[in-house]
């Protein structure tokens, strides 16, 4: 599988947490960066799990995922 990366727009994210629900491969976790709005973001942690399945990017209600292969 080509390898996969995922961009989270730190201006956008509201630190939800539903990217991290709706990624079974358990791609991603919190950081302890905030981003622009004030809220805690997310950070791919495991990128080689990333099976491009675009969960992340869909739920995200705040389009702040980005996933490229």
């Amino acid at each position: 599988m080509p390898a996969t990366s995922i961009n989270i727009d730190a201006n956008l994210c509201k630190g939800c947490k539903l990217c991290l629900l709706s990624c079974k491969e358990g791609v991603l976790t919190m950081s302890s960066q905030k981003g622009q709005q004030g809220y805690f973001i997310p950070e791919v942690a495991y990128p080689e799990r990333c099976t491009q399945c675009l969960r992340c990017e869909y739920f995200c209600p705040d389009m702040a995922i980005e996933v490229l292969s």
